[in-house]
């Protein structure tokens, strides 16, 4: 009899250990199992949390974009109708229209191509492309303003004759057209990237 209880009272041990290590067993389990479903969670409000941060960036830096270059494009267009201006000051006999188209020439390097400062300001948001664009219309202004300055001299220099005037004069209007070709293209390269906002936009920008 004795040895039976001691079977018996082996027995229900075992069995109490066994259920023990199994209980052991399914808390560790759990554990990792809540683990794994935390550190998914973290991953995933971390993602989502980069996603808006990229959004929020992207959609700051276009905002950039748009204000710089709508300066831009505000200084292209006094440009513009510097240029006009010129093409028609060498035309006139007015004398006081003569004089400002003149002094316009002669200030060209320093004051006309000089960006403003509400346009300077925010030049670090310009593309490579239109940094080009920009470099190519000052090396296109060269030629119209020393031909332009030709022809203003000529209205002074009776030597210079009606041919060395009519020579230069067509080079101005050669040069007015391909300056405005540039300004053009300055133009419809800012378009095309303020119409494709999804691009990545630092990646161009220096």
């Amino acid at each position: 009899m004795r040895e039976e209880w001691i079977v018996l009272v082996a027995a229900m041990a075992g069995m109490l250990a066994g259920g023990a290590m199994t209980f052991r067993y399914a808390i560790r389990a759990g554990q990792a199992s809540g683990e794994r479903s935390l550190q998914a969670q973290l991953l995933s409000a971390e993602q989502g949390l980069k996603m808006r941060l990229e959004a929020e960036a992207r959609r700051r830096m276009q905002e950039k974009l748009e204000e710089s270059y709508g300066k831009l494009m505000g200084w292209f267009f006094e440009l513009d109708m510097v240029v006009d201006s010129v093409w028609i000051g060498i035309h006139s006999t007015d004398q006081e229209i003569i004089e400002e188209t003149r002094m316009t020439l002669h200030k060209w390097p320093w004051v006309t191509l000089k960006p403003p400062q509400y346009v300077a300001s925010t030049q670090q948001y310009w593309s490579v492309a239109v940094r080009d664009l920009i470099e190519k219309f000052y090396g296109d202004t060269v030629d119209f303003v020393k031909f332009a300055q030709i022809v203003i001299r000529s209205v002074d220099d009776a030597k210079d004759g009606d041919d060395v005037k009519d020579q230069a004069m067509e080079k101005v209007w050669e040069g007015r057209g391909k300056l405005r070709e540039s300004i053009a293209k300055i133009r419809e390269q800012a378009g095309v990237e303020l119409m494709h906002p999804e691009r990545d936009l630092w990646q161009s920008i220096r």
